[in-house]
């Protein structure tokens, strides 16, 4: 009986002190795996923009930029994730970010402003399919090499890299290594542009994506998917997910 006594009153100790923010040895304390993103959006000239579109690509995590250009984005898991900024008039930039337990990344994305803009038009009609509407019609000419979502779904692959070796005509780099000869292959992912340091598992599952599309050199290459890549350029791979 007294030795039972004593193990509550031990238990009961502890749990005060865990209560009181005092460590216990001996007794782990569990730690939030989070981090934070503390950032700006600006144009060329360093002025401040509103209204941009910050998201992190697999997550419903989506911010919009104040007056001040500023953005935070709180409580975002450890690892690796793909950050997508736009803003109309600008071309989009992406970012691989790196988060760490309880640690703040300050970043700047300096947008550039879209070349050749147009003047502006009244829209009396849309074409149907949305935002993949230029991708039906780019499959439709049989240009390059497609995946739509139903064939996706059809493969039924696990990941990413599973999904491309389907496309048999598809030369695609094993992470971040570009294939060798190769000087330049670019990712796109909604139509922006990922770094070089993009890896497959970095990208959206098989299940979150609505299309792909691989080109296989320049003379292929959409207009507005073009690079000046030079001698050896591979081609692009353009992801498009469900959500956009």
């Amino acid at each position: 009986m007294n030795r039972a006594r004593a193990q509550l009153a031990g238990c009961v100790a502890a749990l005060t002190l865990l209560s009181a923010g005092i460590a216990m040895p001996g007794i782990a304390q569990t730690r939030p795996v989070l981090g934070t993103v503390d950032a700006v959006v600006t144009d060329s000239s360093l002025v401040p923009l509103s209204d941009a579109i910050a998201s992190v690509v697999g997550s419903n995590v989506q911010v919009v930029t104040g007056a001040n250009g500023r953005f935070r984005i709180l409580d975002l898991p450890v690892g690796r994730h793909i950050l997508l900024v736009r803003r109309l008039g600008y071309e989009p930039v992406s970012a691989m970010l790196q988060v760490d337990a309880g640690d703040t990344l300050r970043l700047s994305f300096p947008l550039e402003r879209v070349a050749n803009s147009l003047d502006k038009v009244v829209v009396t009609a849309t074409r149907p399919g949305g935002r993949l509407a230029e991708f039906e019609e780019r499959r439709a000419a049989g240009i390059g090499v497609f995946m739509n979502e139903p064939e996706i779904a059809q493969r039924n692959s696990v990941t990413i890299e599973d999904l491309l070796r389907g496309i048999t005509t598809t030369r695609f780099r094993a992470g971040s290594t570009p294939l060798k000869g190769c000087i330049h292959e670019q990712w796109y992912l909604d139509g922006v542009a990922l770094s070089m340091s993009t890896k497959l598992v970095d990208l959206p599952s098989p299940k979150d994506l609505a299309g792909i599309e691989y080109y296989s050199g320049p003379a292929r290459i959409p207009v507005q998917f073009k690079s000046t890549g030079g001698a050896g350029f591979c081609g692009v791979l353009l992801f498009w997910t469900k959500g956009g």
